[in-house]
This record gives structure tokens, sequence and C-alpha cells, in this order.
């Protein structure tokens, strides 16, 4: 191996990066139109924010550089998720444009489904003397929602202890009707998870209305019961509004 030194040892200008990077893309180009990529799959990788990191990664992987390191408030997550027995990698996540006040970064591991969520939400809260309580029986059993992304991905919200001061007494179909993105039951769970172990507890005056429907078509609830010291999900109408209660808004990625 050819010993470095001297010159060797500098920075590459902005300029060899430039050169280099656009040789590489015009390899890429080139083989991408001998492989006839159509043109749907083309904007859907155009549209794809965590491709061009992915792609950047593995060509600088490929040269023999790390050139990405997680978010730290993903690595957190990812030990938060560790300690409750859920591996996940957060090596090709991407946080989501986070407008101010989305302080609250958290991840939502694919294949972990509502009912284990809820469980890991019982098996927290009884370490603690406390409980949780459930009004449905399938909580898997979800009739529509919000789409999501299929794998793992990361989401934000607001860290208030009660439902979006902005959209209090907002029902469903409000929400809905306004087309703004509020937290799944899924995400709203995590939520709850996450506040367990944090030392909070959210929603205990009003609750957060979600935007997944249950199996009767009613919009699933999360909220705190002091009297009882459990973590609630019920299911209202879509209809329903309350001064105190409302959706908590998302941004995901």
């Amino acid at each position: 191996m050819t010993k470095v030194t001297g010159t060797d040892l500098k920075s590459a200008t902005p300029e060899q990066l430039v050169t280099l990077s656009s040789t590489i893309a015009l390899e890429l180009v080139k083989g991408l139109a001998r492989a006839k990529v159509s043109f749907a799959q083309a904007q859907t990788w155009a549209t794809n924010k965590s491709m061009p990191q992915r792609a950047a990664r593995k060509i600088a992987q490929e040269l023999g550089y790390e050139i990405f390191t997680p978010d730290p408030r993903l690595v957190a997550e990812q030990a938060l998720w560790a300690k409750l027995g859920i591996a996940l990698s957060v090596d090709e996540l991407n946080l989501p444009e986070i407008p101010a006040g989305f302080t609250e970064i958290a991840i939502r591991p694919a294949g972990v489904t509502n009912v284990q969520l809820f469980a890991l939400i019982k098996q927290e809260r009884e370490k603690r003397g406390e409980s949780a309580w459930k009004y449905h029986g399938n909580l898997d059993d979800i009739k529509e929602e919000q789409h999501r992304p299929s794998g793992t991905y990361v989401f934000a919200y607001r860290p208030d202890s009660e439902p979006d001061a902005l959209h209090l007494g907002k029902s469903y179909n409000v929400a809905i009707a306004e087309k703004l993105t509020f937290l799944t039951l899924s995400e709203r769970l995590i939520a709850e998870l996450r506040a367990i172990i944090l030392g909070k507890y959210f929603d205990v005056k009003g609750l957060t209305i979600t935007s997944s429907l249950a199996s009767d078509g009613s919009a699933f609830l999360v909220y705190w019961s002091s009297g009882y010291r459990e973590s609630c999900v019920h299911g209202y109408y879509r209809s329903y509004a309350s001064p105190a209660d409302g959706p908590r808004q998302a941004v995901f990625a």
C-alpha cells in the first residue's frame, strides 16, 4: 500500500468533490438508461425523500467512507425501544421537516401492532403501580385511518400534556374536513409509552382524538384517568367535540 504523506493528507477541494459527484452521477444516469427504468419508477424514486440519502450512503461506503451519522434523537429512540425488547435500525431513517414546536421525535417500528403497544403500556404502567384499560377487544381491528409509510418511520408531535391548543374543540370529522394530519392510534400509543418512560402524563384534563377508526366506525380516543390511575383507550362518535379535547397534529417521514 502506498504511504500517505504530504499533500495526500489534505482535504479534497470543493471543485474536486463536484467533479467526482458529476462523474458518479453520469455513470448512474447511463446505467439507469440502459436498464430502461420506467417513468413511474423514476417518479417514485424522485419523490422518495430517503432515496438520495440511501444511494449516497452506499456509494460513500463503496469508496471507504461513512458520510452519514444518525441523528442523536433517533439514536435515543432506538435505545428506548431496545429497553422494551424491540431492536430496530435507524441508519436509513430520516427526520421529517419539523415545524416549530414539534419537539417530540418518535419512531413507529414496522410490524409492531396496536395490541403489542397496548401490552407494553400496561406492562410499564403496572411497574409503577398503575394500569391500562381499553374498550375495544382488538385494537388492530381498524376500519380506516390516515395513510402512513408501510415500514418503520419517524414522526413528530408537540410536547404539550394536553391536546394541541390550536385544535382544541375539533371533532374527528372537523379535523378530517380540514385535511389535518393528526396522530393515528398507534402513534398516540407510542406517545403514551414514551410519556410513561419519561415520567409524564398526557391528556389528564382532555383526551386525544386519533385519526384511526375502530371496527364500529367510532374514532379511537386516548387519555389518562387520574381517578383510576390508568391509561385509557376508548372510542366515540366521529362528530364528538368538547372544549378540552381534540387531535394532536403530526408530521412524519
